[in-house]
């Protein structure tokens, strides 16, 4: 048994949880407690406020719900307490409105909708900005730094984990429309640590794999799956394009560390690497429009087509053809990698210095607050009808109203 399945080992057992570990990584590692229950094959997204990364399949970060009207805090805990540990991860909420983050100190965190802690699950290493995924069975699955995809169910019962490879995923899972778990890694196995190549897996909801690919460039987004099947994902090098299936269809030079977003017409959007511009592409892959602008997050969605992006300078609002309509916040970094529109078309986002800000669909100041961090570390999230989640780099999870 290689260190890792060995500190696994140990590590459920000290949990209470016997295990039986297969010997190649490729096969998932299943609980065998009572609480266990046979997995789906295909799974769908939880019916809840926000049940991934960027909230839906296209990435858009979109809620049908109000957002917050006065920006105030109505409580903070503490998740993060390890020393220069501190919350990077998007929150999740399920069904009945509880709450699941990650967390630097390797836990995955549960929290009641009044801030409680229900329950916590320690991995083997540190949870980034990989988000957990809610489906509609009531399983969450958070991938770690430890190179396991964990699917815990919404009581803290270990179902299954696979090994994803050497690569430590800072990635975040999706749904492809034939219910397969998508998730990818940063480095693919066998292969020298400064290599940009990585995988993209397709899992079964019971912890099979179904496929995987080599895709040029390391990962560290959450997948884009539209309509048609086809799924898009960035890499450090490429995005990439397959269909439901897996079966590559194409690439295009477009380098990037955040996730891509499937618009209301087909096309792609981009937030190009190393504070690079703005990206539109058509389904084929072919260049649509680019705006110049230094993005620093995923691109969100209004629902007249508006596109919203932070940068290092602020907020912008671009057309869906490519042209700026405003530019807000100026001096402040957004932070998160992420933004939320709801359903008024209002943003929000989080930013240096602790600050939280809320801009209408005009570019007007809903309203802002200042908490007292450096930064804002995961994205504002939807998480109830008229209030936002998000993480600190404080050590706390906040919500605000």
């Amino acid at each position: 048994m290689n260190s890792v399945n060995s500190r696994s080992a140990a590590l459920l057992t000290i949990l209470g949880v016997s295990s039986c570990t297969w010997p190649q990584a490729s096969k998932p590692t299943h609980s065998v407690r009572s609480a266990f229950k046979p997995q789906p094959t295909a799974i769908t997204l939880a019916k809840s406020a926000w049940p991934k990364r960027h909230h839906d399949l296209r990435n858009t970060s979109r809620s049908p719900l109000a957002g917050p009207a006065k920006g105030k805090v109505i409580w903070r805990t503490l998740i993060s307490p390890n020393h220069g540990s501190h919350v990077d991860s998007s929150p999740v909420v399920d069904s009945l409105g509880n709450i699941y983050v990650g967390s630097q100190d390797r836990n995955l965190y549960s929290l009641s909708p009044e801030g409680r802690i229900r329950w916590r699950l320690l991995t083997d290493q540190w949870i980034l900005r990989s988000s957990p995924l809610i489906s509609s069975a009531g399983i969450v699955y958070q991938p770690s730094e430890d190179g396991y995809l964990h699917a815990v169910n919404t009581q803290r019962a270990l179902q299954w984990r696979w090994n994803l490879g050497l690569g430590s995923p800072d990635t975040s899972p999706s749904v492809g429309t034939d219910g397969a778990i998508l998730i990818g890694n940063d480095r693919r196995d066998g292969l020298p640590v400064d290599t940009e190549e990585s995988t993209l897996f397709a899992l079964s909801g019971d912890g099979r794999p179904k496929w995987s690919r080599r895709v040029e460039g390391r990962q560290y987004a959450c997948p884009a799956v539209g309509t048609d099947g086809r799924i898009y994902i960035t890499s450090t090098r490429v995005l990439s394009c397959f269909d439901a299936k897996g079966a590559p269809l194409w690439t295009a030079p477009v380098a990037s560390w955040e996730s891509p977003v499937i618009m209301d017409g087909g096309n792609l959007l981009v937030a190009a690497e190393h504070e690079g511009p703005l990206v539109s592409l058509r389904p084929d892959g072919s260049a649509a429009w680019k705006v110049g602008m230094k993005s620093s997050t995923t691109p969100a969605l209004a629902s007249d087509g508006t596109i919203y992006v932070g940068r290092d300078d602020g907020l912008r609002a671009v057309t869906p053809t490519g042209h700026v309509k405003w530019h807000r916040c100026r001096g402040l970094i957004a932070t998160g990698h992420a933004l939320s529109v709801d359903k008024y078309d209002n943003v929000y986002a989080g930013f240096s210095r602790g600050w939280v800000y809320s801009l209408d669909k005009n570019g007007r100041t809903r309203w802002r607050l200042k908490l007292n961090m450096e930064a804002t570390g995961s994205p504002p999230v939807i998480g109830a009808p008229g209030r936002i989640y998000l993480g600190g780099m404080d050590k706390y999870l906040y919500a605000i109203e």
